[in-house]
């Protein structure tokens, strides 16, 4: 209960931080942000498929997202490939964990059955 308190406190601190900076309030003020939005959050750690994330990752990727947003409008770069390149930071940053946890597990299964793994300072 105490995570959808704060949940609604945080929702409720960035609709006046929105509405103080652009000086109106309208429900569709923000649509389009949601591809930036799960983005970071997932480039942050947090797991689409449950589990946890940490906050200082999230932070991190929100600088990094932002960075890159803002470095891309610098460079004049059209605002569809703009939307290109996060919508492929997304798809990397959901294929990247769950490539590696698949590496982890087929690694896991060849130590469990005895199949020895040669390193290369073996050889």
């Amino acid at each position: 209960m105490a995570i959808f308190t704060m949940s609604g406190l945080v929702a409720a601190l960035a609709g006046v931080l929105f509405a103080a900076r652009f000086g109106a309030v309208r429900g569709a003020t923000a649509i389009g942000f949601e591809l930036e939005i799960i983005t970071i959050v997932l480039l942050g750690g947090v797991s689409i498929f449950g589990g946890s994330g940490t906050m200082v990752g999230v932070v991190l990727s929100t600088f990094l997202v932002l960075n890159l947003s803002n470095g891309m409008d610098l460079a004049t770069i059209n605002s569809n490939i703009q939307k290109g390149i996060i919508g492929a930071l997304l798809i990397l940053s959901v294929l990247v964990p769950n490539l590696a946890q698949r590496w982890r597990e087929r690694r896991r299964r060849g130590a469990a059955s005895g199949v020895a793994t040669a390193s290369p300072a073996a050889a």
